[in-house]
């Protein structure tokens, strides 16, 4: 096995072959965390998937602030991502039913809720955001888009995309899933930096 420190900083400098590697290696026990942490009612209306791949793409934004201190750190540092991720999505999971439902901290119990008001100034930054998210996608390969839209917009499995994009495996469609993230993040550092 690779070690930690070498496969963390060859990830910090993009390349695709550690981030394959770190999501292999530590891919299943974000699953099976988010997983966990949405409970049955929630994952009724979130994929466990969807969740995972929210995860990696914060990942992928914040490992340039990671401070390598081991494995053991970095797991503790990807579990309250996830985490945070889940608590997100539990709070603005909208049911089939226009019900938004909610989980309470202490109980762990999934509530419905009532849709929190959104204001013009969170809609203009949301919009702001949005728009420089359209922008960075616009930039990416055709194939890339596309693997990227089937994992975040339409929520399909990595099977259901490998099937999709006719590629031979679950595998094949998560190696492209962090290629492209690789890509979106290079492309949101260069809008964020405009010369």
């Amino acid at each position: 096995m690779e070690d930690f420190s070498d496969l963390i900083r060859r990830c910090k400098a993009g390349e695709r072959a550690a981030l394959d590697a770190l999501c292999r290696r530590h891919g299943p026990t974000v699953e099976r965390h988010a997983s966990g942490l949405l409970g049955r009612q929630l994952r009724r209306i979130e994929e466990t998937m969807s969740v995972a791949n929210e995860v990696w793409i914060e990942v992928l934004r914040r490992l340039p602030e990671f401070q390598d201190c081991g494995e053991d750190k970095f797991r503790v540092w990807l579990r309250k991502i996830t985490e945070s991720c889940v608590r997100g999505r539990g709070r603005r999971v909208r049911g089939r039913d226009g019900v938004t439902w909610v989980r309470n901290a202490e109980s762990g119990q999934v509530e419905g809720a009532r849709e929190r008001v959104r204001g013009p100034a969170t809609d203009a930054g949301a919009a702001d955001e949005l728009q420089r998210l359209e922008r960075c996608m616009a930039r990416l390969p055709p194939e890339q888009q596309r693997v990227l839209r089937l994992a975040t917009e339409h929520e399909l499995s990595m099977q259901r995309i490998a099937d999709v994009m006719g590629w031979p495996s679950a595998d094949a469609a998560r190696k492209r899933r962090v290629r492209a993230l690789i890509a979106l993040r290079r492309e949101w550092k260069i809008d964020s930096n405009p010369r």
